[in-house]
Parts: structure tokens; sequence; C-alpha cells
């Protein structure tokens, strides 16, 4: 039979002193701390302060206050204070002096307490009128899992009304009466409650006034019953290609550095505001739980839970009824479906069957109990990226179209550079248009305090809405205080509440957070996790088509959809733009941003550490990469280890993060994201071409990419080197097309040094642009090319095709150019990246 140890869940006890530490413990809302406060005689102002912080906190999980001063009155206060609580979920509070009074009080939070699991109070002298009240608590409550009254003063009444109001429980599954004064007739009451109870598994009545064996043994067999049916429902869940909604979504935190984003997310998070909190490298990921019903988000546990025992467990409360049970029959034949269910799963041979018989070992009646506290909850990973421009580059990888996109800015800013940060703002919300057309938004106006008049408020609604009125659909309301954003000061935590449970039933009402979810593919993400417990940070696609076998999922497309929804859910990150990036699953996206942060970074923000690449001999190649972009492969090797080095450098080469510098002979590569704004030393003027964004957006990191594609191909056709800088560089193709390209406001420019070859030109540079949007940049992202005409106009590239002769030379025959390069020209082999 299941036990249910005390607490249920891992405890990290923090000792207050006295009551004022607690207090202050508990104002201070750390997220997950349990706060500890025993054997100390309280005083009745004393009491009301804790009440009343209580009644504040947010994010208190765990208490105990045991052996107090607590007597009826005080008692009182204090179940005002949990009644208006959502985050206690643990509370001892034994061996006071409550009495039937106090137990009233408990009754009455009872009946609107949604999140407390565990209540202790024995040794608090309760009667039966006290009980009476805590049985009625208790028909209404749907969240206590374990009651604790031994040592108290229940008789046969009591018992009797505690075994009522089990008929109607459906989630306590461990109830303790021990050591009270519960004879015969209160032990047959609790024997017929269980008859109509599938739900209690531990009912604990030693040394009470039982002489009755026979009703002792037919308790603990109904006891027994209850388990074997909760794990007949676990086994069937397994054994079942169920689907269920997983309730998981991405939120993702974008806006300009220093604008407030991370402590944003403390304050989500419910920690401390920090004023030398060190701003973003890359992205942060975090993953959270929480409800709507809750203010509360708990920081998950970073260390790997099996989801498909999480997943049968919420499944098998479906099936579990409060129907009556007819004792015997029920009894013997939930018992021969168990051992027959055990006993398939140890015959049967197959890896399939291998693996449920490792998870009915792991069914305890604790699983429930979690799941059925979870069942309305709501799982967010939370990835904070990086402001600083240099990041940009990365940002696209690693948005999903779907999710939740907090748009963090400063007010203060806003009101005194508004041209600025209309701008600013106008880039953001064209990103996430770009990038998520159907995605939810939400705008965060961060150092509200700054911002002291209505006025100034007004204002930035005003200008704002006017840059949403194409994505109401999309924008999520600020209701409480009739804006279109939510003004946050992260110092107090004001405004915080309102952006959680706005997020919260945002999510909850998103059809993506409702679709279904196989349990084979459940069960073949924990395969996959499995992998990086041994420490791998990535597997390859076949290993996971292997394991996918292994849970009976055969069909190729049905394991790509989901890896992108894994992906849209923030658990894995896989690539499917090229064959070569399908190839990897990374299990660990947080190791993947730190690997290639670990290159790319802002230098005068996140600068590297030159002493340390001086003692190792790299003082130079640092030097080189920080003032050229170029890298070396002893640089690379240093950073990121001889073991991955080479799968990484190609990682970054297929996403076309850096390309091969083939000018020098070294082994060297150039990360255009890292170069430097500086004059080039010639500005060509002969004709040009331009893309044209100014009606879409100019998506940051293109440029760069296609100075990568230039660089290798120029690199291929052993062209002269290159000049680069930040936001210019000119290439040679061969010995007779040279090109400048020119990253302008809203358009990407490339003129020729001459006129010759220009129809080359253009069918190079134009199917770059192609292959960036069709591997990396995506389907949403457009342009207008626009061609220079001998008027020194410009005119669109599909006008120019019905009128080649005014247009030239775009359109005349490739003659001069060398047979190689007409055969990268005709096979596009454009800077492959092989």
């Amino acid at each position: 039979m299941a036990t249910i140890d005390s607490p249920w869940f891992e405890t990290n006890w923090r000792f207050a002193e006295n009551a004022k530490d607690l207090v202050r413990m508990m104002d201070e809302n750390f997220n997950r701390d349990l706060f500890f406060f025993s054997n100390s005689m309280l005083k009745e102002k004393e009491v009301d302060q804790i009440s009343e912080a209580l009644g504040r906190n947010t994010g208190l999980n765990a208490l105990s206050l045991a052996s107090n001063n607590f007597g009826p009155t005080s008692t009182a206060c204090f179940a005002s204070g949990l009644t208006m609580n959502h985050s206690v979920m643990y509370l001892s509070f034994s061996f006071n002096k409550i009495g039937d009074e106090g137990a009233k009080a408990f009754g009455e939070m009872l009946k609107c307490n949604t999140t407390l699991s565990y209540l202790s109070l024995g040794g608090n002298e309760i009667g039966d009128d006290g009980i009476v009240a805590i049985a009625d608590g208790l028909r209404d409550n749907h969240s206590l899992a374990c009651l604790k009254l031994y040592t108290n003063k229940i008789s046969d009444v009591g018992a009797s009304f505690l075994a009522n109001a089990l008929s109607d429980n459906d989630t306590l599954v461990y109830l303790d009466l021990n050591n009270n004064n519960v004879g015969d007739i209160g032990a047959q009451a609790l024997l017929a409650s269980l008859e109509n109870n599938n739900c209690l598994c531990e009912l604990r009545i030693s040394n009470n006034q039982i002489s009755n064996q026979d009703t002792a043994e037919s308790i603990s067999n109904l006891l027994e019953r209850n388990h074997n049916e909760q794990k007949k429902a676990f086994i069937d869940a397994l054994s079942s290609d169920n689907v269920a909604p997983w309730r998981r979504y991405k939120l993702m935190i974008i806006g300009e550095a220093r604008a407030g984003k991370t402590s944003t997310v403390r304050s989500l998070l419910q920690l401390p505001y920090r004023e030398d909190w060190e701003s973003t490298v890359g992205a942060d990921l975090t993953q959270i739980e929480t409800s709507a019903s809750q203010t509360k988000w708990m920081e998950s546990n970073s260390e790997h839970v099996e989801f498909t025992a999480k997943f049968a467990a919420q499944h098998a409360l479906k099936t579990l009824t409060r129907s009556k049970v007819k004792n015997s029959t029920l009894k013997s034949s939930i018992r021969r479906s168990v051992a027959n269910r055990v006993r398939e799963t140890q015959n049967t041979k197959g890896d399939t069957e291998s693996s449920q018989e490792d998870f009915v070992k792991q069914f305890d009646t604790k699983l429930l109990v979690k799941a059925r506290s979870e069942k309305d909850n709501l799982i967010f990973s939370i990835w904070d990226y990086g402001g600083q421009q240099v990041f940009y580059t990365l940002h696209h990888l690693f948005m999903t179209k779907q999710g939740v996109y907090i748009i963090v800015f400063d007010m203060l800013q806003f009101v005194c550079q508004r041209t600025n940060s209309l701008h600013r703002m106008k880039f953001w919300i064209d990103s996430v248009t770009l990038h998520a057309p159907d995605a939810l938004l939400l705008i965060v106006g961060a150092f509200a305090d700054k911002v002291r008049t209505q006025t100034e408020i007004r204002s930035i609604e005003v200008s704002l809405k006017e840059l949403l009125k194409t994505r109401k659909k999309q924008a999520i309301e600020n209701t409480i205080d009739s804006l279109c954003y939510f003004p946050l000061n992260n110092r107090t935590g004001y405004g915080i509440e309102n952006i959680r449970g706005t997020i919260a039933q945002a999510a909850l009402g998103h059809e993506f957070v409702k679709q279904q979810v196989p349990l084979r593919w459940v069960r073949l993400l924990d395969k996959m996790l499995e992998t990086e417990q041994k420490e791998k940070h990535w597997i390859s696609l076949t290993a996971v088509r292997n394991m996918a076998k292994k849970v009976g999922m055969t069909s190729y497309n049905e394991l790509i959809f989901m890896l992108k929804r894994f992906r849209e859910f923030g658990i894995v990150v896989h690539f499917s733009n090229t064959e070569t990036l399908r190839e990897v699953v990374f299990l660990d996206p947080k190791w993947l941003i730190n690997q290639i942060c670990k290159v790319i970074r802002d230098k005068k923000v996140h600068g590297f550490n030159e002493k340390e690449f001086e003692k190792v001999g790299l003082a130079d190649d640092l030097r080189q990469l920080s003032e050229n972009g170029l890298a070396t492969r002893d640089l690379f090797e240093y950073v990121w280890g001889k073991s991955e080095i080479d799968f990484l450098i190609d990682l970054m080469r297929q996403t076309m993060l850096l390309s091969d510098w083939k000018f020098t002979g070294q082994n060297e590569y150039i990360i255009p994201s890292l170069l430097t704004d500086h004059e080039l030393e010639e500005v060509f003027s002969g004709p040009s071409f331009f893309f044209d964004f100014s009606t879409t957006i100019l998506p940051p990191g293109l440029f760069h990419r296609i100075v990568c594609l230039c660089s290798s191909y120029s690199g291929k056709l052993k062209s002269e080197p290159p000049q680069l800088s930040r936001t210019c560089a000119s290439f040679w193709f061969g010995n007779r097309v040279r090109i400048q390209l020119k990253e302008e406001k809203d358009c990407i420019r490339v003129t020729l040094q001459e006129s010759k070859n220009a129809s080359f030109a253009l069918f190079i540079v134009r199917s770059m642009f192609g292959k960036v949007k069709e591997e990396i940049m995506g389907e949403n992202i457009g342009w207008v090319l626009k061609l220079q005409t001998s008027e020194n106009e410009y005119m669109t590239f599909e006008e120019a095709k019905s009128k080649r002769k005014q247009v030239m030379p775009w359109f005349s025959k490739v003659e001069d150019t060398s047979s190689e390069q007409r055969e990268y020209m005709e096979n596009f082999i454009i800077a492959s990246n092989e």
C-alpha cells in the first residue's frame, strides 16, 4: 500500500528567528522558499502581522507554525490571511491551542482555498464541533490531499461527519486520525464512506477505541482497492495511445538593451530586484509553472522529470470516478487486472513494453496527488533575448511562430526620446510580425516610477496605439488600466500581478495551448532527454528515428511535425530548413546559445578576458577577432574544446553566422556580425540595384548573411580578398566582376565597379537573397528589387523584365564570365558551405 511522507515535496527550510523576521521574509516574496518558524510564544500583535503578510504574499510554498501560541482568536485571523493566499501548498499548524473555534476558521478557509495540499492540525484540542466545520470545508475543497488530525478529541460523532464529507470529496488521499476517541460506530461510518470513495488510499486510525477488527480489516481492503484502481488507471493510460493538451507555451522577452527585460523576468518569478544585474548574453532560458487561478509563477526544477509518468497520471485522473464501488467483486477484479497488466508487461518482449514496465514501477499515489494539484497548470518556457545589436543576428534562429512575445521598453526614455523610441518600437513590432504574424503580443513599459504624470502615460498610449493598429487581433490589452501596454515598476513589483494573470489567461484561451499531444510523443521526449542526462547536448535525427520506432512512431512526417511542435513549446531546437541542419536535434537550447555566444558577443558589454587569452598565446587571435571579425581555429578550439569544435563550426556555417576565409591559406573564419563600422577605401560609382524593404522590415542579420555567402563564393573563385565593415563590403567574383554591398535604413544596395557582367552580378546576388530567405529567414521575409536605368532612375525588377532594352546592362548576355563562374551560377552552387 502506498504511503505519503510529510511533506510530499522537497523542502529547503529557511528559518525565521522571530515574528518580525518571518514577516520580512514573507514580504520579500521569495519564490519556492519554505519558511520555518516554530516553538515560540507569539503575541497577538505578531499574529496579526503574520496573517496580514500571508494575505499579501504570492510566492510562499510552505510554512510551519507548529508549537506556537495560536489560540482560537489568533487562528481565525491567520486562517483569514490564508483564505487570501494562492501560493501556500504545505502548512504545519500542529500543537497549537486552536480548539473548536480555531478549527471552524480553518473549515471556512478550506471552502475558499484552492492551493493547499497538506494541512497538519494534530495536537490542537479539536473536538467534534470543530471537526464538523472541517468536514463541511472538505465538501467544497478540491485541493487538499493530506489532512492530519492526530492527537485531538475526535469521537464517533466527528468521525461520522468526516465520513460523510469523504463521500463527496475527490482529492483527499491521506487522513490521519491516530490518537483520538473514535470507536466502532465512527469506524463503521468511515467504512461506509469508502464504498463511494476511490480516492483515499491511507487512513490512520490506531490508538483509538475501535474493537471490531473486521471493520478495521475491511477499511484496509477498501484502501487497497483504491490504490489498485488508481494504479490500474495509470497503467491503462500508459497502455493506450491517449492524447491530451500539454498546456505549454513559450514566452519570448525582447526589446532594447537595458530596457529592463531581465528585471521583468525576475519580477515574473517573484525574485528580488537587482540593481547590479548583468545584461543577458545571447538569450537566457527559464521554465516556470503556474495556473490561471494563481498569481504565483514557480520556477521548475532543472532536474529531468519523467514527462510520460506525469502525462499518464493526468490522464488517469480523468478515468477515476467517485461512483459507488462494490467491495468484494471490484476489489478482486481490479487486483486481477493490475496483476495481469504487469504480468503482460513483464512477459512481452520489446523496448516499448520494457519502457512501460519502468513507468509502472514509478507509480505512487503521490504521483496522482501531484497530477491533481497540477491539472490546471500552465508551463511557460521563458526566453529572455539579449538586447545588444550583435545578438540580433541570432534572434530569428530561436524565435518561433507560436507563443507570447513580450516587448519591454523604458517608459522614461520613451518620453524623453520619443522619435527614436517610436522607431525602435516599430522595429520590434515589425520583427514579431515578420517571424510570427499570428503570435500574441504584450507590451511592457518598465521604469513606470520614472514617469509620474497621467499626461505622459496617456501620451505613450496614443503613440503605441497607432503602431499597434495593424496588430489589434494579436495585441493583448491592459484592461485594468485601459491601456494598450502594461506599466511596470520592477523595484516595487507594481503592475506585475496584472501582467502574470493577463499572460496566463491569454495563453489558456489560445488554440495552440489546447492542441492535443499523443502519449507516444511524450514517451519519445523522455527517451531523448535521457540522452541529455548523459551530458549529450544534441542528438542525430537518425538516433531519434530509432527511438521513435521503439515507442510505436513509424511515420517520418509525424516525427518532423512533433519536433516542430517541441521547438514551439521551447523544449528542443530543431532546424528543418536544410538537409544538413535537419539531421541535428538540440536537446539543450541553452547550451547551444551559450556556445555560440562564447564567440558572438558585444565586446563593450560582455568583453573577453584578454589576460586569459594572453596566457594561452591567443592574444593576437583575440585582437583579430575583435578588430576584423576573423576567428582562427585555435581560438575556437580554446573556447569550445576539441570534442565540439568541428560540429559547432559547421553549425555556424550552415546557419550563415560565419564563412570560411579562403584568402590567406590559414584556418580562419569570418564572422560578419563582429565587424566594426568604418569607411571602405574605395566607393564604387557604377550601376546599382537595391533590395527595398521600406514597406516591410529589413531583418537583422540579413546583410551579414549575404556577406557570408559573398565571402564563400568569392573565396571559391580564388578572388582577391574583400574589404569588409559592419554595414558595407566590397567583393571580387573572379577577375572581372566586383560589387559593393551597403546596408542602408530600409534597403541593401548593390553597386558595381563597372557595368560589364552586370547581369551575372545581378543573378548571383538575387540567388543569394533567395537562399537566405529559403534556408534561414523564412517565407515571410519580402522585398522589392529595383534596378537602376540608363536615366539614373530605378525600376522594379518585374517592370524591367518587360523593358529589357531600356534597363541595360542588367539583361545582357553573360559572355565574359569564366566557365567555372558559369558552372556555379547555372547549378545554384552559390556559397553552399560544403
